[in-house]
This record gives C-alpha cells, structure tokens and sequence, in this order.
C-alpha cells in the first residue's frame, strides 16, 4: 500500500528504519573520531599545539572503537531489540564525542565551526527518540556546549553561544514535530498493514485448497489447514524446519515443483501430482510461484497452491467414457440403417418368387422361412434408436 506522502520509498525506509538510522550513526561517528585523531597527529609535531588536545583526541578515537565495535556486537551481530534505553546510550556518547571534537578544535578564545555537530546528534536522537527524549538530549547538549564554552574561552554566555543555543533549540523542537508525524504515519500505517494482514489470514485459512511456502533453503514457512489435511501432516509444528525431505514421500511432484520454485527460478502452472497418505491416493493440481527477496532482510521464497481434482479426474473418466459409448451407438444406428435396406430388397425379392406359378411347396415354404428371419431381423434394426446430440459435458 503506497503512504500518502511525497516521500520516495528510499527516503521512507530511512526515516521509518531505527536500524538503518542507527548504521548511519556508527559511520559517522568513526569518521569524526578518525578525522581529529588524524588532525591532532598531524598537528603534533607543532610546538604551539596544546598536547591536552592531542590526548583529548586520541582518547575519544580509541573510546569511540570501543563503543561503536559494542553496539555493533549488540545491534549487528547478536540482533538484540533496539530499545529506547540502547537509543538514550547512544546520543549520550555521541553528544561527549562532539564536545571532545568541539574543545579540540577550538582556537585562541574563539568557539569552534564544528559545533554544529550538535545539532545532527539532536536531530537523530529526536528521530529515535520519544518526543521527550529528543528534548533531554538538546537540553545535555545545550549543558556540555556551554560548560565546553567556559572551560576553553572562558566566557560562555557571549552572543555566539546564545545563538548557538537557539539554534539547538529550534533543532530540537523542529526535529521533535517532525518525528512525532513520521511516527503518527508509521502507527497508521502498521494498523491498516496489521488489519490487511488479518483479512489475508483469514482468507487463507478458510479457502478450499492447500498452500505452502518455503525459504530459499526449504524451511516451511506458512502453511494453511487445507495443506494439512490434504497432507496429513502436522505443519503447525514443523514451521522454521526443513520440509522438502518429509514431503516428498507423501507428494513427490509437489515437492519438485517447490523446490524449482525456490532454486531455479521456475514457475509450474497446472501441474499434476499425487498424493499418497493413509492407504490411499489423491490427484492433485499444483501451481507454484516465486518471490525473490532484497538480499538483505529477506531471502527468496516459494509458494504453492495444491487441490484435490480426484472427483475431476473421475468425472473426466466418466465424461470420456460416455463420448466412446455414444460413439458405439452412432455405429450401431449407421449400421442398423444399412442392414434395414438390403433385408427390405431380399424379402421383398423372395415374396414375389413365392408367388411364382413354377414355385413348388418346397419353394413355398423357403421362402416364408426367409421373410419370416428377415421381418425379425428388420424389426431389430428399427429398434436401434436414433442418437441425438447432447450437451458438452452431460454425462
């Protein structure tokens, strides 16, 4: 469903993504702490560079590997829930971080350029963060801008550091509104995927055929009540296990077809198949489609949609068996009709000879023998009836 805003999906993802955000935020983080720690060593070797700074920076570069290498483990590699506590932690840090950047690259009782740095780590912590929490964040920033401002120049109430603090301010609360509607549009949209989603389960659960999907390595992913009772396989219980060896001896063609499906790419549109459980066997039809995923989050799948069609392969037996009997039939007629002519001409032929002033009694008697044979075999012939045509169909 496409969200009613100008936003490109790109965009949407990256606003709507803590994951992705938060990923953003690791690479900047080590690209700052890398940038002054390289800066600090290339200004060593000058006499007039304060070596506090140089410490300064090489403690943050080797405290920001550390930190970032954990949230890393944490958020990347364990896949721990990201909680507004591990959020909290995070614009803390990076808050310190920007503080050290700021002292460091402050000159001669002049604050420094890069003290705008704080308003990309408000910004970010108002998109993760409740709306509260982005206000905390501005307001520490706010707190170790100024208390920065005292220590390096000594006079942190001058005009410069107001307007710096205004412009947190308004970062902060711009920020605050912006998440609290991307968030508003989020919830919305959760609900009706959430309301979309209950319709589409309903409607599986209850339609009249089989369905399974399967992952790239033929885990089970979904299967409907219709797929177990044609199968007589528990499937509830063997969701996230593989299922193409345990369906294969039950339906051999549809676990072929799903597994072309998910490995080669291929589709089967009205396949045949059978299925053997509890001492007997069902035809089946199968159709199997596939869906490739991003790579990233989701990996490609394979669905497919089974019926029984053993009272159709009965009733097209049925329907085949009726169009030979009528086709025996139509030959039956065609043939009584060709016998009825001859047997006409012989009786007629025979009743004149017998009529004959040179036939005998012998002849006579022949030739009632012969009239009376050919009346019954034309009454044979007339009760073959006629065959009309029927419907397609009709059995």
């Amino acid at each position: 469903m496409r969200l009613p805003n100008r936003l490109s999906d790109d965009e949407r993802g990256f606003l709507l993504d803590p994951e992705r955000l938060v990923r953003w935020v690791y690479v900047g983080r080590l690209s700052l702490a890398t940038a002054i720690f390289l800066a600090a060593v290339l200004a060593a070797p000058d006499p007039d560079t304060d070596s506090r700074k140089i410490v300064i920076a090489t403690v943050a570069f080797v405290v920001t590997l550390a930190a970032t290498g954990l949230s890393v483990l944490y958020s990347g590699f364990y896949r721990r829930p990201l909680r507004n506590a591990f959020f909290y932690t995070q614009a803390v840090f990076d808050l310190f971080l920007v503080t050290a950047v700021v002292h460091v690259t402050a000159t001669n009782g002049t604050p420094s350029q890069f003290a705008a740095l704080y308003i990309l780590v408000i910004a970010t912590s108002s998109l993760l963060l409740p709306v509260g929490g982005g206000l905390l964040v501005a307001l520490l920033g706010n707190v170790l801008y100024v208390a920065d401002a005292a220590w390096s120049i000594g006079a942190p109430f001058t005009i410069g550091v107001w307007l710096q603090l205004a412009v947190f301010a308004m970062v902060a609360l711009g920020s605050a509104y912006l998440s609290a509607k991307v968030k508003e549009l989020s919830a919305g949209t959760e609900a009706e995927l959430a309301r979309v989603r209950l319709e589409a389960a309903d409607i599986l659960h209850n339609i009249r055929s089989g369905i399974l999907t399967i992952d790239a390595g033929g885990h089970l992913l979904y299967a409907n009540p219709m797929a177990e009772q044609l199968l007589a396989i528990d499937l509830e219980t063997m969701r996230g296990q593989p299922l193409l060896d345990r369906l294969r001896s039950v339906a051999p063609e549809l676990a072929s077809a799903l597994e072309k499906s998910v490995r080669d790419r291929l589709r089967t549109t009205r396949g045949e198949g059978m299925i053997a459980v509890a001492g007997k066997r069902l035809s089946i039809g199968v159709t199997t489609t596939y869906t490739d995923g991003d790579g990233r989050r989701t990996d490609r799948t394979a669905t497919a949609i089974f019926q029984d069609i053993s009272d159709q392969k009965r009733i097209d037996a049925l329907r085949l068996r009726a169009e030979r009997l009528e086709g025996i039939a139509e030959l039956s007629a065609s043939l009584a009709h060709e016998i009825k002519n001859p047997l006409a001409s012989i009786r007629s032929a025979v009743e004149q000879l017998s009529q004959s002033p040179f036939s005998g009694a012998d002849e006579r008697s022949l030739a009632n023998l012969v009239m009376r044979e050919s009346g019954i075999e034309n009454a044979i012939a007339s009760a073959t009836p006629a065959i009309q045509p029927r419907p397609f169909g009709l059995v």
